[in-house]
């Protein structure tokens, strides 16, 4: 399907790297040591794409149904172990909550493709994607980039979000962790996107936000007419641990004051946030379990479908601990916001002691157990995780990483293409 780093040729494997740096997004194909970027291309058939995006959009069309049920309902919020800053936090633009998204899809052999989960909040992995795939598609002009079209739809989104009240200048503030490095190719492509779109652009955090006027937003004295937020919704909430033997989280209160200038100038119609805040009831993996623990607010027809894409899910205290303990091989712990590979522990990869400790100490009300699957191994014996990315529900892009067990920040990234004659992986 796709040829190790170790196989591509030395020389031309640094002319792609050159050529990656040299676009002016992406800086380092390396990390800790090790590579994070393959360009030998993964190969799809149009027949596995298809399986991809149907699995992905499945799984989008059930947590729709699931966050206008959650966002209406508080008590449903507070079983997905929202408390009540984080619930009214995500009610400020709910049932809204899908503009962005990357699915992560796994091929599996003798069966549909299998989503474990959906990041709706803050995805990453669009750098990557673009600059991946337009060199591999230069390099391969026989096969097609499934990406192609990502910044072009992105942007039609960006442009429908703006407030009618805006100016003719539009400024857009991208709100995110600015002490925290490794997104920063992610953030200059959404600076590229958003200038080409003809947005001023000013970066920074939460802290750095104020009130201008009556009714606007600015960041570093710039009124913003959009703010596009790479800053989780569970951080502008109160912190908590997510396990019993955590430590207090230092800085635990919510940034109030930040949410209530951009409350106000939403209320007032003048500024518009993607991705929404409602993200928040989609992103959480506790809303993957709805189909089994609240099984009356979907259709049968929908329950059967999703049944067929995503792992059964319960929250992790609806499973008795026996039942846990006795089908450790069979269950993944995960808890409700984690991401990149933390707080997910595989039973199937921990000794019997170490899966008792974990679900001793998961904080009640945070994580839930899901069935885990057998994805299909590649002749090097990785897994390739296709992170679909939807665009309003729209497939529009697939962000593909390599590892040999579960999918971390130290998986490899590469270009995935599509060959029209079939005769890449098969669905």
């Amino acid at each position: 399907m796709a040829s190790s780093v170790a196989a591509f040729d030395a020389t031309l494997l640094a002319d792609r790297d050159a050529g990656l740096i040299a676009a002016g997004i992406l800086d380092d194909p390396w990390l800790d040591g090790r590579r994070r970027i393959d360009h030998a291309p993964v190969v799809l058939t149009p027949a596995a794409v298809q399986a991809l995006a149907r699995a992905a959009t499945t799984t989008a069309w059930y947590l729709d149904a699931a966050v206008q049920a959650a966002s209406a309902d508080p008590r449903l919020l507070a079983d997905l172990g929202f408390d009540p800053t984080l619930a009214a936090i995500a009610r400020l633009d709910a049932p809204r909550w899908l503009t962005l998204a990357r699915a992560d899809v796994f091929l599996v052999d003798g069966d549909a493709a299998q989503v474990c989960e959906i990041n709706c909040d803050t995805p990453t992995g669009l750098a990557e994607t673009v600059e991946l795939g337009a060199l591999a598609a230069a390099a391969h002009p026989g096969l097609a980039d499934p990406s192609a079209r990502l910044g072009e739809r992105w942007q039609a989104l960006v442009r429908q979000a703006i407030p009618t009240s805006a100016s003719a200048q539009l400024t857009a503030g991208i709100v995110d962790a600015t002490e925290m490095t490794e997104d920063l190719g992610h953030i200059r492509l959404l600076t590229r996107w958003l200038e080409e779109a003809g947005c001023a652009v000013v970066r920074g955090s939460p802290f750095n936000l104020h009130g201008i006027g009556a009714d606007r937003v600015g960041l570093f004295g710039q009124p913003l007419d959009l703010l596009v937020r790479h800053y989780k919704t569970d951080w502008w909430a109160a912190r908590r641990p997510v396990r019993r033997d955590e430590s207090p989280c230092p800085d635990p209160a919510p940034l109030a004051r930040e949410l209530s200038l951009i409350a106000h100038a939403q209320a007032a119609g003048t500024l518009a946030v993607i991705n929404p805040w409602g993200a928040a009831i989609g992103q959480s993996k506790r809303t993957l379990a709805l189909a089994w623990e609240r099984p009356a607010l979907f259709a049968p027809e929908m329950r059967a479908e999703v049944a067929r894409h995503l792992p059964k899910t319960r929250w992790l205290e609806s499973l008795p601990r026996a039942q846990l303990i006795d089908e450790r091989d069979a269950w993944v712990l995960k808890s409700d916001f984690g991401c990149e590979g933390d707080e997910v522990v595989l039973g199937r990869d921990t000794t019997a002691e170490q899966w008792a400790e974990a679900i001793d100490a998961a904080m009640p009300g945070r994580w839930i157990a899901q069935r885990a699957f057998t994805p299909r191994r590649s002749a090097d014996s990785s897994i390739a995780n296709h992170g679909v990315f939807l665009i309003g529900g729209l497939p529009s892009g697939i962000f593909t990483r390599r590892s040999v067990g579960a999918t971390t920040r130290h998986a490899v990234a590469c270009p995935t293409l599509v060959d029209a004659t079939g005769t890449g992986a098969a669905a």
